[in-house]
Formats: structure tokens, sequence, C-alpha cells
């Protein structure tokens, strides 16, 4: 019985293998070899049921090691650039996507992004972030038809779009977030103290205003 499983280099990763990763999460020590299978279907494109029946336990078990090697190896290029700026643009299949302004994005990607579930979708997080080159993100025609739509790129993307940029975004979105998040704190540590130093006083109308003052864009805060 003969079988070939191959496992990508960590340069060699893209979007569709971020699932292995997630499932190296999800270790399950009472069925650890279902575990290893998972992974070296995830990485390799094998079918579970190619890895139950056409190979040896000793090659899927070299396999998940292999993987384990590869990841080890992206999460220390990935300590490299988690802290570096994202690359301004990118070549996928010949076409050139560039990165939108993730420091002041137009309304049409606040949208889209409010209305998405990444971890449902990871593809179309990359979909979203990098566009066309030379196009603005949720451009229409005359029709209102969205010119350059996600799902115009997704295959493309999935298939080819480097996990260690994707990566890259999410250590941007964590370090937005947490900044958005201690804006935020702050913010309502400011609340306390103006409350305090506005009931002194006898303005207690002003605290309803504050409250939603404060509370307004802290998302998209730069």
């Amino acid at each position: 019985m003969e079988s070939t499983i191959t496992i990508p280099t960590a340069e060699g990763m893209r979007i569709k293998h971020v699932k292995a990763l997630h499932e190296l999460q999800q270790y399950d020590n009472k069925n650890p070899f279902r575990h290893y299978c998972m992974v070296v279907s995830h990485l390799s494109g094998r079918s579970l049921q190619y890895l139950y029946t056409r190979c040896h336990a000793p090659d899927v078990v070299a396999a998940y090691n292999a993987s384990i090697k590869q990841f080890d190896r992206l999460n220390n290029q990935f300590a490299k650039l988690s802290d570096k700026p994202l690359p301004k643009e990118i070549t996928i299949n010949g076409s050139i996507y560039e990165l939108v302004d993730l420091e002041r994005p137009n309304v049409s990607f606040i949208i889209d992004s409010d209305m998405s579930d990444f971890e449902k979708d990871p593809v179309r997080l990359a979909c979203m972030c990098y566009i066309p080159k030379g196009t603005v993100y949720g451009e229409m025609n005359d029709a209102e038809d969205v010119l350059y739509p996600i799902q115009s790129r997704w295959d493309d993307f999935n298939d080819e779009f480097p996990l260690i940029t994707y990566l890259q975004l999410h250590a941007f979105f964590l370090r937005r977030f947490k900044k958005s998040a201690d804006a935020y704190m702050a913010s309502q540590r400011l609340v306390v103290k103006l409350r305090k130093a506005l009931s002194m006083i006898g303005y207690f109308r002003l605290t309803s205003w504050l409250k939603k003052l404060t509370s307004r864009g802290v998302m998209y805060s730069n």
C-alpha cells in the first residue's frame, strides 16, 4: 500500500492551512491519532478517508511531526514580523493587490467588517484588507454593483495568500483592539472623574452626554 503525504513548508503555508493551526489548539488526548490525522489532512489536502485507508500509522505520525516542525518555523518567522508594518502590496497569481488604509477605513469597509464572521471565513479578512491595486474598497458602477467584490478574489486568496501575512493582519487588529480597549477604559475613568466634579456643582444633566461622547467611535479611533 503506497501513499504520499506532502506537508508544506512554513513559507508555503496559505490561509487554507489555518484550519490545521486551529486543530493544533484543540488537542484531544483521548483520541490523539484522530487529532494527528486532522492536522495532516488540513495541511496536506489529503482527505481523512485517504489517511485512514491508504496510509500506515507511522507515515501519518511522521507527517504530523513534520507539521509541528513547520509550524514552529512559522512561529519564529511571525515573532520577527508581528510588530512590523503590513506589506503594502502583495502579488497573487499575477495580480497586484494593495493594502487598504486600515487606520482610516471607509464606510463600506466598516459596514462589511461589522457584517462579517472572520472566524468562520478567515479568507474574507484578507480579501477585505487587500484589494486590486488602484481601486477603492466598495467602489460601485452606475448601477450600484460592487466592481471588485470579495467573491472575485476569494478562491485565489484561499489558495495563495500567505499564512504569515494573514497572521500579521490578526496581530494588527489585536494591537488595534488593545489600543481601543485602553482608550475606552481611560475614557470611562475620565467619566467617573468628571461625574464627581460635575456633581459638586449640580450639572447632572451632562453625565448622559458624556457617556455618549466617550462610547462613540472607539473601535476606529486613531
